[in-house]
């Protein structure tokens, strides 16, 4: 499906609504780029260094994930709050889809928010430190430097940003069944809301043409 959105026009008659539709199509889309390269790394590799490579990867994208999710629940929050004219004129599923996307993220906002400000575009000192200071086994990792600088990975990093997360959304200890399961589930956790705020886009857009129809246009499938 294919709008043709006068977005100047749009603004001058719907300004908070068209910043914040534009933020949110900002946030559908990093999220979309995130996720899809994300799903492109294997689970296996033929060796270490390339497990580690791949896991590290996948780690950081996994990062950003939850970097543009906690933005886009800033937006989200932004647009009911300021746009309740426009939800008042949706269509019921729109309102819906609305209302689970900001229910199935809200109770994950607190997280999103400490991983936000200190692992995911931050290399924060305190974190580490008290991961490192609590830790009752000791940690040894390996550092793996290959002649081809774009092979070569720091797991140590890795590990320890990913035990920022297990902290920050309160999973188990990998070691136990319900930490692994909990490390499996997570993914599915934000890739099915990223599927929901593209199919919200769709349904604000459909709104707006509604009440705005010379200002939104559909031009194709």
């Amino acid at each position: 499906m294919r709008f043709q959105v006068k977005v100047s026009e749009l603004f001058r008659v719907a300004p908070r609504f068209t910043i914040h539709l534009i933020r949110l199509m900002a946030a559908a889309n990093d999220l979309n780029t995130v996720i899809a390269c994300y799903l492109q790394f294997p689970e296996e590799a033929s060796d270490q260094p390339a497990h580690n490579r791949f896991s590290g990867q996948r780690v950081y994208l996994f990062r950003l994930t939850l970097g543009h999710f906690h933005e886009a629940l800033r937006v989200l929050k932004d647009l009911g709050k300021e746009c309740a004219d426009i939800f008042d004129r949706a269509a019921p599923e729109v309102r819906a889809k609305y209302s689970h996307i900001v229910t199935t993220i809200a109770p994950f906002e607190r997280a999103l928010g400490r991983l936000r400000a200190k692992a995911v575009f931050h290399y924060d000192c305190s974190e580490l430190e008290d991961i490192l200071r609590k830790h009752q086994e000791p940690i040894e990792r390996e550092v793996i430097l290959s002649r081809k600088r774009n092979e070569t990975r720091y797991s140590i990093a890795d590990d320890l940003f990913t035990e920022e997360i297990m902290r920050a959304f309160e999973i188990p200890a990998l070691e136990t069944e319900e930490g692994k399961q909990a490390v499996r589930d997570l993914p599915d956790k934000v890739v099915r809301p990223q599927i929901e705020i593209m199919d919200l886009v769709v349904g604000l857009l459909a709104t707006a043409r509604m009440m705005y129809p010379d200002l939104i246009k559909k031009v194709g499938d």
